[in-house]
């Protein structure tokens, strides 16, 4: 009798096989410093574990893909050339240092199977692509920063239009008047996307909310 067939088919929510791949495992990969760093700056940016950062890069298939074909130097034209960016999460000219991280067995098996499959390193693709991921998410917080500039451009003035007005009810209104409520949550929410724009331009952390 197959025992493990038995207990899938008995309790389906109950899968061998799917906790097997979730279990932890200790790997060890050459990397650069970068490589190394670029993980801590994920795991950070999205309040995660090293191991969830794992987890989600290699669950990617589009950003696994390119990280094969770079390391294989198939990608593009650019590669074969030494596009500075390539050469770049290729590592090229970089000293390494050995880690031991905690990965899923599923992460470690997916490494394993593209080593193989590819003849390539494990080393090289989770160099690749743990840096390639926090080189598009910082271009993609750029882009949203740009934007966010120029929304303060226009939301400064009148935010401060808004505080004009604000204070001139105050001299003209009853303190409970409606009119003059309303205008004080215009002007506090307004003042408040102002605050939390700054805050991101300093911190370099974008905005969640501005409540």
């Amino acid at each position: 009798m197959n025992k493990k067939k038995v207990i899938n088919d008995f309790l389906p929510e109950f899968k061998i096989d799917e906790m097997k791949q979730k279990r932890s495992t200790r790997t060890t990969f050459n990397i650069s410093e970068e490589a190394h760093n670029a993980l801590n700056w994920l795991s950070k940016y999205y309040k995660i574990t090293m191991k969830e950062v794992f987890d989600s890069a290699c669950d990617k298939d589009g950003f696994v893909g390119m990280a094969i074909n770079i390391v294989k130097r198939e990608s593009d034209d650019k590669t074969k050339n030494g596009d500075d960016l390539i050469s770049f999460l290729l590592a090229e000219n970089l000293s390494k240092i050995r880690k031991t991280y905690v990965t899923s067995n599923s992460v470690h098996s997916t490494l394993q199977k593209i080593s193989k499959e590819h003849n390539i390193s494990r080393d090289e693709v989770i160099e690749v692509l743990i840096k390639f991921i926090k080189y598009i998410i910082e271009v993609q917080i750029k882009a949203t920063f740009d934007l966010h500039v120029k929304a303060l451009e226009i939301i400064s003035p009148i935010a401060c239009e808004a505080e004009d007005v604000r204070n001139t009810l105050d001299g003209m209104l009853d303190d409970d008047d409606p009119i003059l409520e309303v205008m004080r949550r215009v002007d506090i929410e307004l003042m408040s996307v102002v605050n939390a724009i700054d805050e991101e331009l300093k911190s370099g952390i974008p905005v969640d909310t501005v409540i």
